[in-house]
Order: structure tokens, then C-alpha cells, then sequence
């Protein structure tokens, strides 16, 4: 079953997309969320193709998560979402900016995706919990009602939202 008939039929889509995330692309991506102070960074290219980066643990982890997504979907825009220690859990909602009429011919091929870079990373998704493991991505439609759950530690993970090839 493909990933996009999974979703029609189940609301998600679990799927392990990197066997190892190095502790230095989780000690960048904490770093540069603690700098930023915010639980959502925008990063329009951070998963995309052309980006440079300036370490090659960056670079490495970058073109393994393109490997993975090669032949199935575009990224279009990317962000780091970031849960301090006793974060509580996020308000239900849906990805309201992509429910407009430019997507609505796309809808049944645009997709949320969350990538945990470090393990426990948690959502829920239609009233389910979805437990991620290091390099696992979870995938569901932006409309779908969604959220972040409470962390006791702190937690990065990366979003993605994507069309299919």
C-alpha cells in the first residue's frame, strides 16, 4: 500500500526514512531552536534541493533525507518545530494556510510530513497518538485535524509539506 492510499484510508502513514540521525544534526537543530526561541522556525529551503551547508554532518543528513523522498515527493516548505522541557500540548488544528484555492486541486496529493530527528517525538493525529522513532516520518493531510503533545523533554523535529511526484 502506498503511502497516499494509507492516508485516504487511515488518516496517517508511518514510515522510517533515515536508519541513523547523528547527535550532531540533533545538537545543531536544538541549538538553533533554543537561539530562535520559538516553538515553529520557518525554513522554506531547509529540506529542499540547492541548500549548502556550512557542516558536513548538515550535508550528510541532507542528502539522505532526499534519497529517501527521491521519486515520491517535492518538498515545498520546511520548518523546525520545537518543545521545551514541560512543553504542553499544542492546541487540535489543521494547517490552515494550506486550505486554500491554491491547493485545492492539490489536495489529495499535498501532504504534512514530521520527521523525528530524536526518538519519543510525539503527535496526535485524529485522536490517536503517534509515538516516532529517530528517522521515522509521519504522514497526513494538512486538513487533518492534528497536534503536538506535551513533552517532559526537550524535543526538535522537522516539517514538511510536500507533493507528490
Amino acid at each position: 500500500m502506498t503511502i497516499f492510499d494509507e492516508v485516504r484510508k487511515h488518516g496517517y502513514a508511518v514510515r522510517k526514512s533515515l536508519d541513523y540521525v547523528d547527535p550532531k544534526v540533533i545538537s545543531y537543530l536544538l541549538n538553533f531552536a533554543r537561539k530562535n526561541k520559538r516553538r515553529y522556525v520557518d525554513h522554506k529551503r531547509w529540506l529542499t534541493h540547492g541548500i549548502k551547508f556550512k557542516f558536513k554532518y548538515m550535508k550528510s543528513f541532507h542528502r539522505k533525507f532526499r534519497k529517501s523522498i527521491k521519486g515520491i515527493f517535492i518538498v515545498k516548505r520546511t520548518g523546525l518545530l520545537y518543545s521545551e522541557e514541560n512543553c504542553p500540548r499544542q492546541e487540535i488544528h489543521r494547517d490552515r494556510e494550506y486550505d486554500n484555492e491554491e491547493y485545492k486541486k492539490d489536495r489529495e496529493v499535498l501532504l504534512t510530513s514530521i520527521l523525528a530527528v530524536m526518538d519519543n517525538t510525539r503527535i496526535m493525529i485524529r485522536r490517536k497518538e503517534v509515538n516516532l522513532k529517530a528517522g521515522e516520518m509521519v504522514f497526513f493531510r494538512p486538513t487533518t485535524l492534528h497536534c503536538g503533545l506535551e513533552y517532559k523533554e526537550e524535543n526538535v523535529r522537522l516539517i514538511q509539506w510536500a507533493v507528490k511526484v
